[in-house]
Parts: C-alpha cells; sequence; structure tokens
C-alpha cells in the first residue's frame, strides 16, 4: 500500500482489517543506504502493521540507522474517530511525509549496488539510551544489511566475511564500535526483531550462523529478547503481529577482552578442506624448500575451552599475520569454524598470496586463553600445497593462557619467549612423511 501517497482504495482496504489489537510501542530502524523501491517496500510494510495494530496512545518510532538519527514518530491518538485508518493517516502527515523524504532521496543518491548498510549497534545503543520500554514492553524492528562498514574505521568492518569476536562486543563503546558495556539494561523489555537485508552477503553457512549470532548477543547483552533473525520481511512481520515470545536460541558469549575480527573463507564445496584432505605420505619435493606458491597453513588443537592463535610472516621485513592484523599484502587469517568443535572458538587457517620461502618463513603459535586439562595442550599444523598436506604435532606446557604476551619478542627474536609459545619449523613439517598421521 503506497502510504507515502494515500488513495482511497488503501484506505479502504485497511477499512476491512478485522484481527485482534495486540500491538505495542514499536521502534522501527531503516537503512537509507539502498535502492528505492526496496527501501518503499520496508516502509509500507512497517506502516501497514503500524495501521492494523497500534492503539490510541501508542507510538511508532522510525530511526535512520546508518546515521544515527530519528526521521519521526507515528502516534495513534486518542479518541474513536481514530479506529479510522484514514484519520490515524491524516493525523501523522509529518512523519509520513518526512518518512517519504526518506525515499525521494534514497531514490537520488543510491545505486542498484546499495544493500542497506547501517551502524545496527549504534542504534541499538541510541535506542537504548533515549527509548526505555514501557511496562507493557515494546517491539524494536530492525532492517538492514547486518555487515558493520565504517570508511573510518576499516579495521572492524564486516565486508569480505569478517566478524567482530565476543571481546569487541563485551568492550565499551569507546573500545570497539559494537561495544555493549555500560548498556546491560537498556533495552530491557524489547522485543527484537531482525530483518537482514542484502543478497548474497553470507560467505559460508558458518558466517551466516556466526553473524546471525552476534545479532541475537547484542541485543541480549543490553537486555533485548530477540525473538526472530531472517531474511524474509514476510515471516518476520507476521511474528511481529502474533506477538509470539520464541526467542532465538545462540551460543552465549565467551567472558574475554580479546579484539579480534574473525574472517571466514568462503565455503569450498565438494573440495576437501585442508583439515579434512589425507596427508600426503611422503616429504614435499626440494624445490618447495626454497619457493612455494599457494600455500596454506592450518592451526588446530585437543582443549575446546582454549583459544590459540596463529602468527606468520614470510620474512623478516614482512608484515605478522596474526588476529589484530588478519590481512597483509602476503596474505590472510581465517577462522574455520567447520571442523572446530566449539563455535566460538574457531581453528585458524593462514592463505599466503604470494610465493613464499618456507627457510624465510617464521610461524609461531600461542595459548591466549584457557586452561588445559594437566597442563597441556597437544595440536597439530597443517601445511597446505594444492592437494598435498603435510602435518607436524606441537604441544603447549602453560597452566593457562597469557593473552599473547611477549608477542614482540617472537616477532624480532624469532624465538619463545615464555612456555605459552612455540616455534614451528616449516622446512621440518614439508619434510615429515604423513604416515605419521
Amino acid at each position: 500500500m503506497k502510504y507515502f501517497n494515500v488513495t482511497a482504495c488503501a484506505v479502504s482496504a485497511l477499512l476491512a482489517f478485522t484481527a485482534p489489537l495486540q500491538a505495542r510501542d514499536t521502534v522501527f530502524v531503516v537503512s537509507p543506504d539502498q535502492p528505492a523501491a526496496a527501501l518503499k517496500s520496508q516502509l509500507e510494510m512497517s506502516i501497514q502493521h503500524v495501521l492494523e495494530t497500534l492503539k490510541a496512545g501508542e507510538t511508532a518510532i522510525f530511526i535512520d540507522g546508518q546515521n544515527a538519527r530519528m526521521l519521526g514518530i507515528f502516534l495513534v491518538p486518542e479518541g474513536k474517530a481514530y479506529e479510522n485508518p484514514n484519520a490515524r493517516i491524516t493525523a501523522n502527515r509529518d512523519v509520513l511525509s518526512a518518512l517519504k523524504k526518506v525515499i525521494d532521496a534514497a531514490e537520488n543518491g543510491n545505486d542498484d549496488g546499495a544493500t542497506g548498510v547501517a551502524n545496527i549497534p549504534g542504534a541499538l545503543r541510541l535506542i537504548a539510551s533515549n527509548f526505555t520500554a514501557g511496562e507493557g514492553g515494546a517491539d524494536l524492528v530492525v532492517l538492514a544489511d547486518p555487515r558493520f562498514s565504517d570508511a573510518l574505521a576499516p579495521s572492524v568492518s564486516m565486508m569480505g566475511g569478517a566478524v567482530p569476536g565476543d571481546g569487541h562486543v563485551l568492550a565499551k563503546p569507546s573500545q570497539s564500535p559494537f561495544g555493549t558495556k555500560g548498556f546491560e539494561n537498556g533495552l530491557r523489555g524489547y522485543d527484537v526483531y531482525f530483518g537482514m537485508l542484502g543478497a548474497n552477503w553470507a560467505v559460508s553457512n558458518a558466517h551466516r550462523a556466526y553473524v546471525e549470532r552476534l545479532l541475537a548477543a547484542s541485543a541480549s547483552a543490553m537486555g533485548g529478547k530477540p525473538q526472530v533473525i531472517s531474511d524474509d520481511l514476510n515471516t518476520l512481520f507476521a511474528r511481529l503481529k502474533s506477538d509470539v515470545d520464541a526467542q532465538v536460541s545462540f551460543d552465549p558469549l565467551v567472558a574475554t577482552d580479546k579484539l579480534e575480527m574473525i574472517t571466514f573463507a568462503p565455503d569450498t564445496g565438494d573440495v576437501p578442506d585442508i583439515f579434512t584432505r589425507d596427508a600426503t605420505r611422503s616429504p614435499a619435493p626440494r624445490s618447495y624448500l626454497r619457493e612455494v606458491k599457494g600455500l596454506e597453513l592450518a592451526l588446530s588443537w585437543d582443549c575446546d575451552g582454549c583459544d590459540l592463535d596463529l602468527y606468520a610472516w614470510p620474512s623478516p621485513a614482512s608484515d605478522v599475520i596474526y588476529f589484530q592484523q588478519s590481512q597483509t599484502d602476503e596474505g590472510q587469517l581465517f577462522k574455520d569454524f567447520t571442523n572446530s568443535p566449539n563455535l566460538t572458538n574457531g581453528y585458524e587457517t593462514i592463505q599466503f598470496s604470494s610465493a613464499v620461502d618456507p627457510s624465510a618463513l617464521q610461524i609461531a603459535v600461542n595459548l591466549y586463553r584457557g586452561t588445559p586439562p594437566g597442563g597441556t595442550v597437544t595440536g597439530e599444523l597443517r601445511l597446505g600445497v594444492g592437494d598435498d598436506v603435510w602435518i607436524t604435532s606441537f604441544q603447549i606446557n602453560a597452566p593457562d593462557g597469557n593473552k599473547g604476551y611477549g608477542g614482540d619478542i617472537v616477532v624480532s627474536q624469532g624465538r619463545a619467549p615464555s612456555e605459552h609459545w612455540v616455534m614451528i619449523d616449516p622446512i621440518i613439517a614439508l619434510m615429515a612423511s604423513g604416515a605419521q598421521n
């Protein structure tokens, strides 16, 4: 229905609505950064919900989720006359006009590639600070591409398969744009519905699952109850209208102050990944000891409650690839949650984008967090080239993690400064026989 150019037909259709009224105050977060037709459709669905469900005295607040500003408030006045949708529309022409201006601006300024990106964590904090839910509760509907992106903060962009780790969500907003600390009760009383916009944004099923967990965990950390996370807006609005309490289940956040962006590799489809490929039963060709192209490293370990980090740098002059610098000119670090037994703590892989000299390559592993049973964590490092995989084992004998302390010594001196670290020689690994596995 075209609520921004209301016709007699639209009003007649609304007058025929007879479903029971169960609505509460509602906050809608939308993104202007998308094609005008898509934005118009979302706003029309929102206005339809408002006209069909809001009772006298209730409001619907519209927020620009990209620029963190209020677009307007739709209020249903008291009085029998306002049971008529036409009267409600007339009473709220100012907010409808403001929403139409947002659509017009999108039509004039956005291209077809705009996906509806918004600052979702910032919008949640804005609402938590300024719009407290009443005694009857409230609904919060977020319609946006779930990926955060800020040109001024490229290191925390969620584009390209990156997702913030739990430390970002648990941090203060001054420490991370995803931070929720200090807003623990800000969304108390809110049922939260996320409508994920944008086609083909997920690089893998694991990536999609982790983004959905991020949304649910962020709302929950602020006291809200995540009800729906879906890219099907019809399903979302049907659930919103039904007001059924069926919260989204998700793995709880793991207490950590580690600020890392987790990057997911694209699905390999039918091609076995480095963790599932059979080990090569002969040493690597001698030529690999001087130069190898397409080298991939994969780290796995046997302690569920432990977090191990992989560090690698191809030469003394190279930038180190690790969790705080997951991409350099020479390679990229990814998390693997398909093979890891723990959704919140994936294994790690590094894929080099240029040829590597194994004699110059430095590889280190750190026990960042966790208490290994018996004070020992064992693991494997796999080196893959094409279909070949060579495996070497290691162990770290430490009572608990040290949060990467001593990493500067590891990089500058190429040695393990404490029991929390182990250096791995790639030459020895490449010359190992896969028969050991």
